[in-house]
């Protein structure tokens, strides 16, 4: 139903410690779960809550009341008896901490089920290696993979390389990633570190190179050539 990425703090030293959603529509579904994380700032825990009230009369209906720590914490919430347009109001007391990956759902959704029913982002930063192992994978799921490269400052990104999408089993391991292996090869691509695009490889450069198959799966390799190819 809705889902929302990025950080914000609520709560800053004494100040307004309140945030307050526009009216979310849940129609004729009575039953809500919500998903979202929070953490406070180091060395400090804070006692915070998440009322739901009727966007009509500001009717508190529920409330989930926590304490958020140092440690991120996920809480999924599953309420009943909503109105048809719901207001969410997290409220601190004053204090600080940072609420992020807000998601709405309706319906009773399971816990573990409640990141297969929307995109769940995931990154890896600062990987200075050619290979990297994902772990933590949830099975089932498609996944969808993007790299960038960054210049030795930092301040100067690639542009991504060619999405490849990796399908996870039910134990969450790694279902079917180069299914395109035995099909035939329609296209070859090359890119540098910066996303300039090539025809062939560059000898003595890292390239990035994908390879499209003519059932449309891809297989991306990233190496440092040693000569040149045509």
């Amino acid at each position: 139903m809705y889902q929302a990425g990025g950080r914000v703090m609520v709560g800053y030293y004494a100040k307004s410690g309140t945030l307050q959603s526009p009216a979310f529509d849940f129609g004729v579904s009575e039953e809500a779960t919500i998903d979202f994380s929070v953490v406070s700032y180091p060395g400090k825990s804070v006692n915070y809550s998440l009322s739901l009230v009727d966007a009509s009369d500001s009717r508190e209906i529920e409330k989930y009341e926590g304490k958020a720590t140092k440690t991120e914490e996920n809480i999924v919430w599953h309420v009943g008896g909503l109105p048809e347009k719901v207001k969410c109001i997290f409220d601190t007391r004053n204090e600080r901490a940072y609420f992020d990956n807000l998601v709405l759902l309706k319906g009773n959704i399971a816990d573990e089920l409640v990141c297969n029913s929307g995109p769940e982002l995931w990154t890896e930063d600062n990987v200075v290696a050619t290979s990297l192992k994902v772990t933590g994978l949830r099975g089932g799921r498609s996944y969808a993979c993007t790299v960038e490269a960054w210049s030795s400052d930092g301040l100067y990104p690639s542009c991504p390389s060619e999405e490849i999408v990796v399908v996870t089993g039910d134990n969450g391991g790694v279902e079917d990633l180069e299914s395109g292996v035995s099909s035939e090869v329609v296209a070859t691509i090359y890119y540098d570190v910066l996303g300039r695009r090539y025809s062939h490889s560059i000898a003595g450069t890292t390239i990035i190179k994908v390879t499209v198959y003519s059932d449309g799966s891809r297989k991306t390799e990233k190496n440092l050539t040693s000569s040149m190819l045509f």
